[in-house]
């Protein structure tokens, strides 16, 4: 059955500032989406013109991001089979996009948009017939507003705070209640969406996943529209382009080659006159850990087959994704009012049955045993704390006066206690919202391990290493070919992969939490070199050429 929606999204700001921000965060998402084998290619990338449109850009894509597909597609469909083909006609203000899957070819996907500057009343922009008219669905998407669903943890979801949010550059914001009604300038995207999978059995369900999905992807991308404003407000339509062409050649290496995983803001592309360096594979300090690339094989983060603790654990993982554990626990809390008490460097959280029995099964926090038989105690960690506050926005922190805490506080009393904290969070938040169980490491001589599920069902692919270079290396590891040597060692000694998350500050402080948005993280694996298979496979290449 086609299924017809229109999404309506209204952003402060005039047509012409939105066709900047537009193409700015296109580029930026595409980087940030893009790690390793997975990521968006761009195959074509020119002007065109036509009666219908008249003058636009064309772009041809290929979009590989199987991980990010539900649990219960990926069970029947093989991994090539989630590649999506896109082709689109952006005439601004009017664009048409038309997505394809090679492997399911009766599906078909089709977004036509047109922008307008009002503030989202206007009932027929694309001109729909009667019978289009009884079947479209509309809603309108508040970019200010906070809820989250699966889709939102599988597309990933900006911290912004849009209720606090003000633009240094153009003094818009914060975003209350009501604020479409308010706000000069307005415009609004107007996306109406036609998807069709014919298919018995599951065909309903893949189009009421791919409506959930886009509209995960309209919301994000225009939050993020709007919360980049001070990033992209003095660029031009030029400049633009000719960072649409870097970005669009660096998407392409990246997907080839499988190798960078790094997440970059579009004013990394100016600095780009040299060629890019990773976090393990270019410089040339003579005291860092850059010395020794050569004796151990880098590559980025892969999704490798779990290793499962029993017959049936898949089957269990399948049924529960991470995912849909983390988003009930986050509504449940959020409908108590949830609030833990910061003690420490942890903070301590009573919770009830139904809370106990998710938080167990999302592996977050650790139960404490006390007398109290109608509640459970959980102590939290400094950085599930903060995830909990920051970024889920279900718990309140409470103070030993009972007195509650903002995460401008919090940041800055966890910042006090652990110096390396915001690098910390980042990379835990980082690995969480890919929906990675992240655990303390400890035991292994590691800041992390992780999981792809609980911790009962697999055993944890990860050893994890948070790293930063701005910093003089504060954590002291790493820094000579034996750190390399006796860490990998370890890690392979309890049949773990190690990886290293590089967090880039790109000039930002740690005053606030703030500074999080301008972070980057780079994953990179690290394995031992084997001499013996290297000279064998060279021997095999030298009797060909004979």
């Amino acid at each position: 059955m086609v299924q017809i929606k229109e999404f309506r999204i209204v952003m402060p700001m005039s047509l012409e500032e939105y066709q900047i921000a537009q193409m700015y965060m296109v580029m930026k998402m595409q980087q940030q989406n893009s790690t390793g084998p997975e990521g968006v290619e761009v195959l074509e990338n020119r002007p065109f013109e036509t009666d219908v449109y008249g003058r636009g850009q064309f772009t041809s894509k290929i979009y590989r991001l199987q991980s990010k597909a539900p649990a219960w597609l990926r069970t029947f469909a093989p991994a090539d089979a989630l590649v999506m083909q896109e082709e689109a006609w952006n005439a601004y203000p009017r664009c048409k996009t038309v997505i394809k899957c090679p492997y399911f070819t009766k599906f078909s996907l089709t977004i036509e948009t047109v922008h307008k500057a009002d503030n989202g009343h206007s009932e027929n922009v694309h001109n729909l017939s009667k019978e289009q008219l009884a079947a479209r669905q509309v809603e309108v998407l508040d970019i200010a507003s906070t809820s989250k669903d699966y889709w939102s943890y599988a597309i990933g979801s900006s911290n912004i705070e849009f209720s606090k949010f003000k633009s240094k550059r153009t003094d818009r914001g914060p975003l209350l209640e009501g604020w479409q009604d308010r706000c000069n300038p307005v415009m609004t995207a107007y996306k109406l969406v036609t998807v069709e999978a014919p298919y018995w059995g599951f065909g309903n369900r893949v189009e009421q996943a791919l409506l959930a999905g886009e509209r995960a992807l309209f919301l994000e991308s225009h939050r993020n529209c709007f919360g980049w404003i001070d990033e992209w407000f003095v660029m031009t339509m030029q400049k633009l382009r000719e960072l649409e062409l870097q970005s669009d050649s660096t998407l392409n290496a990246r997907i080839s080659n499988g190798k960078t995983t790094s997440t970059e803001t579009m004013q990394d592309f100016d600095r780009r006159n040299h060629p890019s360096q990773s976090s393990l594979a270019g410089s040339s300090s003579s005291s860092s850990i850059f010395q020794v690339k050569y004796l151990f094989t880098c590559q980025s983060i892969t999704l490798m087959a779990p290793r499962w603790k029993g017959k049936s654990s898949e089957a269990k993982a399948l049924a529960d994704p991470m995912s849909k554990i983390v988003l009930e626990l986050q509504s449940s809390l959020m409908q108590s009012q949830a609030h833990a008490l910061l003690s420490g460097c942890s903070a301590l959280l009573a919770v009830e049955a139904e809370q106990t029995d998710l938080l167990n099964r999302a592996c977050l926090g650790r139960p404490i045993v006390t007398a109290e038989k109608d509640k459970q105690w959980f102590q939290l960690g400094m950085e599930e704390a903060f995830y909990f506050s920051h970024s889920l926005k279900c718990l309140r922190i409470v103070g030993e006066d009972n007195c509650p805490i903002n995460n401008e506080e919090l940041w800055q009393y966890m910042n006090s206690k652990k110096s390396t904290f915001p690098l910390f969070y980042k990379a835990y938040s980082h690995l969480r919202e890919r929906n990675w169980v992240v655990r303390s490491g400890s035991q292994y001589g590691v800041d992390f391990v992780a999981y792809h599920h609980h911790p009962s069902l697999v055993h944890a692919e990860y050893a994890v290493l948070v790293l930063s270079e701005g910093d003089d290396d504060a954590n002291g590891r790493l820094r000579v070919w034996s750190d390399f040597h006796c860490t990998i060692r370890l890690c392979g000694s309890v049949a773990k992969t190690l990886l290293v998350l590089n967090i880039s500050k790109n000039g930002q402080g740690t005053v606030s939490p703030s500074c999080l948005e301008h972070y980057v993280v780079e994953e990179r694996t690290i394995m031992r070199w084997n001499p013996e298979q290297c000279r064998e496979d060279q021997t095999m290449g030298e009797n060909v050429i004979k």
